[in-house]
């Protein structure tokens, strides 16, 4: 399926507005609507790379991607911080960084590690300054399908309402 009608079909579930960057020629498209109160960016960056963003302050920063061989061999260099959630199997899975241990802990709740697994496949899961954000990689546009990024953007919205909840600390200043 193309992008435009992969949009069409994805904004016919959620609402919202599809189009193109008008300075940029060539540019792919991209989803902007409000879906159960939050302002949602569903974006081509190519056609086989997305960026799905849930625009809202996150309470501190951290990335989540894929435990390669690279970040195994660097979990041995002790100035690399990789923080661990406890969860054994979730921690051989994932690196975290950007995050404190503290943070961490606090973040990675039962519900929240479910939800990122649902994510999967991707490249990386962040909390920015502004937003949620998950970038994957396509490897068959036909296995990934509007129903499937319409859960990507349900999972996301679910953590964003989850971390609202979480007590605050003060290491969770925006740094």
């Amino acid at each position: 399926m193309d992008c435009d009608r992969f949009l069409e079909e994805l904004q016919s579930r959620l609402g919202g507005e599809t189009r193109q960057e008008e300075l940029v020629l060539g540019s792919a498209p991209r989803l902007y609507t409000h879906y159960q109160g939050f302002f949602v960016k569903f974006d081509f960056v190519t056609t086989a790379e997305i960026i799905i963003d849930v625009n809202t302050p996150p309470p501190h920063r951290l990335r989540v991607r894929k435990e390669g061989w690279l970040s195994r061999a660097a979990d041995s260099v002790p100035l690399l911080a990789d923080h661990k959630t406890g969860d054994e199997a979730f921690d051989r899975e994932y690196e975290i960084d950007n995050a404190t241990s503290e943070q961490v802990l606090r973040f990675f709740t039962d519900e929240v590690r479910s939800l990122i697994r649902s994510l999967e496949p991707f490249v990386s899961f962040e909390l920015t300054h502004k937003e949620y954000r998950c970038f994957k990689v396509l490897e068959s546009s036909e296995e990934y399908t509007p129903a499937k990024a319409h859960a990507d953007i349900d999972a996301l919205i679910r953590i964003a309402r989850i971390a609202e909840q979480l007590p605050k600390s003060g290491d969770d200043v925006d740094r």
